[in-house]
């Protein structure tokens, strides 16, 4: 069913990037001028306009337009919610590994992400839906976010937290395509991934 379910998506996504190719230097223009426009106006941080418009102008090799977003990456994870330092502290590791910003951005992102790790591995940032959601980050994605983040950090500093996530990962079995896709993607070994495919 999985198996299935996988490759309908992936087919899709290949349908929906060929469209969408045709669009994206204007998208990408649009992001430059709005990206920093939103804290300038609205004195405040957004994980719509900073986090999710500054991985897309990564994405499609921008990054020097979003000064501005890049930034505010680390004070932005200093945020109460772990809902919020997740997402910013991702974006600050992609920045430094474009090499848009100082490597001290995700060093100081991580240890505040490395703190919200539950004692089993595993990240939780908010509750849960059975029925799995992509505009929600549940435990699957969370962990493997924050695991990218540490691995990016230091990883020899966090290898033993690295190291529960990634036991949490394997062992998790996905309740929806959602936490499929997300395991997939984050479990590299092929008996890992067997093992998805066969459940």
């Amino acid at each position: 069913m999985y198996r299935a379910s996988v490759v309908a998506l992936a087919s899709a996504a290949v349908a929906c990037a060929a469209k969408a190719a045709r669009g994206l230097p204007a998208a990408l223009a649009y992001l430059e001028k709005e990206v920093p426009r939103w804290r300038a106006e609205d004195a405040c941080h957004s994980c719509h306009n900073d986090v999710d418009g500054l991985r897309a102008l990564l994405l499609g090799g921008r990054a020097k337009a979003a000064p501005v977003a890049i930034a505010g990456l680390a004070d932005s994870a200093k945020c109460d919610s772990p809902l919020v330092r997740l997402p910013f502290a991702a974006a600050a590791r992609e920045a430094v590994q474009a090499g848009a910003a100082d490597r001290s951005v995700v060093t100081r992102a991580a240890a505040l992400v490395a703190a919200d790790q539950r004692t089993d591995g595993r990240w939780k940032v908010e509750e849960e839906l059975a029925a799995g959601s992509p505009v929600t980050y549940g435990s699957v994605l969370a962990t493997f976010m924050a695991r990218g983040v540490l691995e990016a950090a230091a990883p020899r500093e966090y290898r033993p937290r690295i190291d529960r996530a990634t036991a949490w990962l394997s062992a998790r079995k996905p309740r929806h395509v959602s936490e499929l896709a997300v395991l997939l993607w984050a479990l590299q070994r092929p008996g890992d991934r067997a093992k998805l495919l066969a459940t």
